[in-house]
């Protein structure tokens, strides 16, 4: 289990056995190089504990226990966690600020603890399997263990095709659970527990003024970006040249003593690269800056075995450019860069939060059955566009807010997988928060949901490249902040990411910050207008003799794509996605049939002083 996962940890290994319980860890050493060996144990051997991950605060920490007359034998914020837990039990993680997996064994109780970050950047799986439970940070080490069948959850394939994701605890494997962000396990003689301990009200405070809210969140940024450059290895950053990534480098660049290294990736496509952006940024603060430039045949070629190191079928296409950048960034040297993640999902920078809270207010002008009616007729028309959005308007404003998540039409899903739901159970209790308004609501299901599927792709896809990723955005004091400030302050006027982009006003140009957002824009929908050989993955007799879908209708939709008469690029990366997780996870197809991962290479270095405006 712990080999499957070397890519993780190249630098170190390490192995605990007990007489019930064994640990095995990989470690990529970032602090304390020399005496942060793990499995580590206390003085007395009572406490060993593995952990995956950083604890910003644990200098602060570490000063505290010494003078409860704790002894540290190592400079690493691993051994905080041994006497913390010494100190408070279980309760320990309250008193953490970073990302973390950890694994805590306490041998005189026979109690062992598994714990995960409050937000989830950081993956941790388990699974019962008889009478043994496995745990890992990813779900191919299971796959060493001949007890855990490979079995898929065909009941959540609904799920997955609507949305991309499955949401909650579950996986596509039977028996294989995630332990959500903000919860921690316990097993011992009494059985196994899980239990939460975080989470986030979003009750807004509205007497907070402006400026005080702007400064509030400049100075938890600056601190929060000063504690995730501690390393004892090179670090940099992403940069795209949007808001959350510029405004991070501009904050590095004042604390740190020499140039930013900054990374940045586009395509050749036209209208998919923000790197001009990028270039603009990076001269204004003198970077040392890397861009790279992909074409399609290199996303396509690096795909199966990226779905093999994200666990599941890959459902951000944009996965694919982060691994390689990620690749990228590792061969010149860096093994921790600094991510702008994050930001969207706290302040409501996403086109699709001012459309929601737009669709609640249409909704409310005509009859439920009236809109059932304009979408029925829109869908016979052939208008699918509209008769998705009146779709959304015909059912309740859980149901409408859940539907703005949607990949797929009900219609096209029913025909796709007759009779199937594709509703979130997971997701609609989050929206259950009658004391919310509608965006905060909204915000607080994204910060259990779509964040925590951001965040995996993150991990799985630069943890695949042994390179580290810290996000200073998701500090949770950021977050609690975030979560308390009213809504005009995330979006006013039609203004997204309102508060942040006030902020940025001291540190960015105007151009920069208020230009239209792009993301991270993968031009799918072109490459499967041509020949692609994944495409045709779809039609082999394999994936037709697993029965899961109407294939006529696969077909069709496949058909309709290449004339441009609708895009299904999205349903069609899904079941590509999904076809190729099934032969590696279910079937168990070696992975070395698939070709290697593809190297990418530097543009033509930068001039500084000949940047042109994008």
């Amino acid at each position: 289990m712990r080999d499957a996962m070397t890519h993780r940890g190249p630098d170190d290994m390490g192995i605990f056995m007990d007489d019930v319980l064994g640990l095995g860890f990989r470690r990529l050493s970032i602090i304390d190089l020399d005496t942060g060996h793990q499995p580590m144990l206390n003085e007395d051997g009572s406490i060993v504990v593995i952990f995956n991950g950083e604890i910003y605060n644990y200098r602060d920490l570490r000063k505290e226990l010494i003078g409860k007359n704790h002894i540290f034998r190592t400079k690493s914020d691993t051994e905080v966690i041994v006497h913390l837990y010494e100190e408070l039990g279980e309760s320990f993680v309250d008193r953490l600020n970073g990302m973390f997996a950890i694994a805590l064994w306490d041998r005189r109780k026979r109690k062992l603890v598994l714990a995960r970050d409050r937000v989830g950047e950081k993956p941790l799986y388990y699974v019962q399997a008889g009478k043994n439970l496995y745990f890992a940070s990813e779900i191919k080490a299971f796959l060493r263990i001949a007890e855990i069948p490979k079995v898929l959850r065909k009941e959540l394939l609904p799920e997955f095709l609507s949305f991309g994701n499955i949401y909650g605890e579950k996986t596509l494997l039977k028996g294989i659970f995630e332990l959500l962000p903000g919860h921690i396990l316990v097993c011992d003689d009494n059985g196994l527990k899980v239990s939460q301990y975080w989470d986030e009200r979003y009750v807004a405070i509205d007497e907070t003024p402006e400026d005080e809210s702007k400064a509030s969140l400049e100075a938890l940024l600056t601190e929060s970006v000063e504690m995730r450059l501690m390393s004892d290895v090179p670090l940099g950053a992403f940069l795209s040249g949007g808001v959350d990534s510029s405004l991070t480098v501009a904050l590095m660049s004042k604390m740190l003593g020499s140039p930013v290294q900054s990374f940045s990736i586009g395509f050749e496509a036209k209208g998919f690269s923000e790197l001009g952006y990028a270039r603009r940024v990076a001269d204004l603060f003198h970077t040392d800056h890397h861009e790279v430039t992909l074409r399609g045949e290199q996303c396509f070629d690096a795909l199966p075995r990226l779905v093999y190191f994200q666990d599941e079928p890959i459902n951000h296409p944009s996965a694919v450019q982060l691994h390689l950048l990620a690749c990228y960034a590792k061969r010149r040297g860096v093994t921790v860069l600094l991510s702008g993640e994050g930001g969207d999902e706290l302040f409501a920078g996403y086109s699709s939060y001012v459309a929601m809270l737009r669709d609640i207010r249409l909704r409310k002008l005509l009859p439920r059955w009236v809109w059932k009616g304009m979408s029925d007729q829109c869908a016979r028309l052939h208008v699918r566009k509209y008769s998705k959005i009146f779709e959304r308007y015909a059912g309740s404003v859980e149901s409408l807010i859940l539907g703005t998540q949607n990949l797929v039409s009900r219609r096209d899903l029913a025909r796709l997988l007759p009779g199937e739901s594709p509703e979130s159970e997971f997701f609609l209790n989050q929206l259950e928060r009658p004391e919310h308004s509608a965006l905060s609501r909204v915000l607080y299901a994204h910060l259990k949901t779509r964040l925590v599927s951001l965040l995996m792709k993150q991990d799985k896809m630069t943890m695949a490249a042994s390179l580290e990723v810290r996000v200073p955005f998701l500090d949770h004091r950021i977050i609690r902040l975030a979560a308390s400030m009213p809504d005009h302050l995330k979006i006013c006027n039609g203004e997204r990411k309102y508060i942040v982009k006030r902020l940025a006003e001291k540190y960015l140009p105007r151009d920069i910050i208020y230009r239209q957002k792009v993301g991270f824009p993968v031009p799918i929908a072109t490459w499967f207008q041509g020949d692609n050989k994944y495409i045709d993955l779809l039609r082999e007799k394999r994936t037709v003799d697993r029965g899961f879908f109407d294939h006529r209708f696969i077909g069709e939709m496949l058909a309709a794509h290449k004339q441009g008469h609708y895009d299904y690029s999205s349903t069609i990366w899904n079941l590509i996605n999904l076809e190729i997780w099934l032969r590696l996870f279910v079937d168990g197809e070696p992975l070395e049939q698939y070709p290697p991962i593809p190297l990418v290479e530097h543009d033509v270095p930068l001039k500084r002083s000949l940047f042109a405006k994008p």
